[in-house]
This record gives C-alpha cells, structure tokens and sequence, in this order.
C-alpha cells in the first residue's frame, strides 16, 4: 500500500508528499467500521454502516509485557500472542492489546480472532504466559473486550450480542483460575453495560444504560457493583451522591 503512493513514473505530478499518503490510507483504514459484527449483515453489499469501529491499522500491533525492578528498570519483556494465527488469506493488521495487568504477572485485554459466520472480529483475551487465552467461544457474542483484572484472577470487561435487532454490551466477570465467565446483570434486562475495572474485594464499577427505550441511544450512568454478594444490586452512583 505504501509502494502505491509512489508515482509509476519519475514525471508524473505528485499532489502529496509520501508521507501524507501514508497517512490517509492510516487513517481510512483506522476509520473503518465494523460492519461485519452488525445484527442486519449483508456482506453482498457492503455490509452497510457500523456503531463500531474496527480500528484497524497499517502495522501488526502487539500487546506487551514488562517487568520493573525496584528502581524501574526493565528486568524483562514478553510478547503478547493473539487468540489464534492470522489466516494466510487474510492481508490486514493482525493484533493484540493488553489493557491492564495484576500482580500475578497476568494481562488482559482484546485480541482480533475469527466468527465462523462473521470473519474478523475482536474478543476479550487474558494473557498467561504470554499465551491468549478466550474467555468465551460461544458464537452469540460478535465482540468484546477484558477492561481489568484483579489480584484474585477476576477479570472483568464486555462482551457484544445482539439482543431485539440491536448491538448491547453485556458486563462479565472471569475467573481465571476457574474458567469460569459469569455474565453480570444490568439494570434491567437489555441496558447495555460495561465493567472498566474491578478491585480485589469483588468490586466492579463501569457504565450501564438506566432507560429501556426502543432508540440507540439511551442515558448511561456509573455503576458500582459488589460480584461477591449474591443478592447484589447495582447501585446508580447518581443516586449514591447529593445534587451539589
């Protein structure tokens, strides 16, 4: 692609430099929707518009790992694999990314992978020994990520289904050293919701939708949640401060 942005021929008339070619095929490619994980997908035509973006890039990226002495100097690096290879037909960025880490030396994230109907798609991966690992192969889900985990290996992120013709993000928690994925209730059944952290007593807090309209676009608010109470409910941080 970059080899395209040089002229055939030495006379020809250069509108741009290299570098701002490079840029815009960047930047469309960056820009590019995930039309593929969309409820109504129709690959015979384009597959139409997406509510998310595939963000893609021009180059392989890779989620890393790095170990600090006392001092903060690094004592050690590892790579960060993808759920599975790149198909060999397959001629776009391939990657990986690591998101947050706990103090057992495990990452977790998102890793680009493949839905037996939908192509290329992003999914949630906890990294172990450098190894991705999926926390869930169930085809409903088209998308989704790991936001955090804790020193007890509870991860916790997303995950993307389509529920009534419509794209919602469903909270999960991970628990690693069980395999075990518990998807999280929202406020409602519906409201889309996203876990962006949890601390070691259980505690997950992220964003969730609080009105059960038909329209894409509803009101979200903040959200704690205690995952170690069976009886927990979500608590509207809204409500948990005084109007001023």
């Amino acid at each position: 692609r970059i080899a395209n942005c040089e002229p055939e021929d030495e006379d020809d008339i250069v509108s741009a430099p290299l570098q701002v070619c490079a840029w815009n095929i960047w930047f469309e490619t960056k820009s590019t929707g995930a039309s593929n994980i969309e409820p109504f997908y129709n690959p015979r035509f384009g597959g139409g518009r997406s509510s998310f973006s595939a963000r893609r890039s021009i180059y392989d990226v890779r989620g890393f790992l790095w170990q600090l002495d006392a001092s903060g100097e690094v004592i050690s690096q590892q790579e960060l694999g993808t759920l599975v290879p790149r198909n060999e037909e397959d001629d776009r960025d391939f990657s990986s990314y690591a998101f947050a880490v706990n103090n057992n030396g495990i990452a977790v994230g998102q890793s680009w992978t493949y839905h037996p109907q939908r192509g290329a798609i992003r999914m949630p991966a906890i990294f172990v020994d450098g190894e991705a690992v999926p926390v869930t192969e169930d085809e409903k889900y088209f998308w989704g990520s790991a936001k955090d985990i804790n020193d007890n290996n509870q991860a916790a992120g997303y995950l993307v289904e389509n529920l009534s013709g419509t794209l919602r993000n469903t909270a999960f928690i991970y628990d690693v050293d069980l395999d075990e994925l518990t998807m999280v209730p929202g406020f409602f059944t519906g409201s889309s919701t996203i876990i962006h952290s949890i601390n070691n007593n259980g505690m997950a807090v992220g964003t969730g939708e609080i009105e059960a309209t038909l329209s894409n676009v509803r009101q979200r608010v903040g959200f704690a949640y205690d995952s170690t109470d069976e009886a927990a409910e979500f608590i509207n941080l809204n409500d948990a401060i005084s109007c001023d």
